[in-house]
């Protein structure tokens, strides 16, 4: 499995699109493995410090082996990356309730 969007971040992997909240739009994301390793972050505090991070998880190159795909959304407060969502299911609960469906 490869690494995800916020440890992509960190290391200057990947360059997050941002995305102004206030904004309607119509997003588009590409799987985050893959030379165009993509990601979307939406500030939720002006300073960011919170934010929410998403990424789009498939079946290919190092996660082919992965048990599910899907979107991940990440919400990170003061650095730290918290897993919100997977499979509709909110929080930590999504991989452990639909373990064969979750990335």
């Amino acid at each position: 499995m490869h690494f995800g969007a916020w440890c992509k971040e960190q290391m200057g992997w990947t360059v997050p699109t941002l995305i102004d909240p206030r904004v309607q739009q119509k997003l588009i994301l590409s799987p985050i493995e893959g030379k165009n390793s993509e990601c979307i972050k939406i500030p939720v505090r002006p300073d960011g410090t919170e934010y929410f991070l998403l990424e789009n998880r498939i079946k290919k190159g190092f996660d082919q082996n992965l048990p599910g795909e899907g979107l991940l959304i990440w919400r990170v407060v003061d650095g730290k990356p918290n897993l919100e969502e997977s499979h509709g299911i909110a929080g930590p609960a999504g991989p452990s309730r639909f373990p064969e469906s979750v990335p």
